[in-house]
């Protein structure tokens, strides 16, 4: 995977997690010999880092906030100001 990667990872439970400016968020081990564990492209850009709470990664796009819980399928809430369309 080569892409710019700006916002900051954070880490946990010996995994790593980074995001891409372009929406790409890449879990890899922490370890020495790192290994890529999976990849998610959301479609979005991201400018900001990810943040965890709860054992839940938190990722912030640009229309979209998403939740990565251990075991469940990714939670979607969109952000009614970044919605095509939308009163400023």
């Amino acid at each position: 995977m080569v892409e710019p990667f700006y916002p900051s990872p954070v880490a946990t439970d010996g995994k790593l997690y980074l995001t891409s400016s372009v929406g790409s968020v890449a879990v890899v081990s922490a370890e020495v010999q790192w290994e890529t564990l999976a990849i998610s492209d959301l479609d979005e850009r991201i400018y900001v880092s990810p943040a965890i709470a709860d054992e839940t990664l938190l990722v912030r796009t640009r229309s979209s906030l998403y939740a990565f819980g251990p075991g469940e399928r990714p939670a979607r809430l969109e952000l009614q100001a970044h919605r095509k369309g939308a009163a400023k």
